[in-house]
């Protein structure tokens, strides 16, 4: 979806004429993310209408960034020496590392390091890294 954003901040085609993948990605963007192409030959802001029309022409805001895929909760050390993070939605929000993986949308442990394996972790905190456990949205 990244490389389809890139293209639509480019875009000079009506919206009639993009394909439904182009047309679905500014729709999900949303048009207050989006410049429009007026009648005297400039991208503006703030069209008037509440839908993209067939005939005009849009492009996604240069500044827009999408929100991640994913979610970092920290893993540390809770008051008993366990490690684990807190998970927003879970009835006991604090989560032992060795369940994290089993939570729904868990998609492994990272720092700026790049992933790091479950019986890697404690070390890895004890020499000053940040470890997180990245779920999907």
């Amino acid at each position: 979806m990244n490389e389809l954003i890139e293209k639509l901040k480019k875009n000079e085609k009506p919206f009639g004429l993009l394909s439904e993948e182009e047309q679905e990605c500014l729709e999900i963007v949303g048009k207050n993310n989006c410049l429009f192409y007026d009648s005297y030959g400039k991208w503006l802001c703030g069209e008037v209408s509440n839908y993209f029309r067939k005939n005009s022409s849009y492009r996604i805001r240069p500044s827009y960034q999408p929100e991640p895929e994913y979610v970092d909760y920290e893993i540390t050390l809770n008051a008993d020496t366990w490690l684990g993070c807190f998970v927003p939605g879970k009835i006991n929000s604090w989560v032992r590392l060795y369940k994290v993986s089993s939570v729904l949308n868990f998609e492994g442990f990272y720092s700026k390091h790049g992933r790091h394996q479950v019986d890697s972790i404690s070390q890895r905190i004890n020499e000053g890294f940040d470890i997180y456990a990245r779920f999907r949205k």
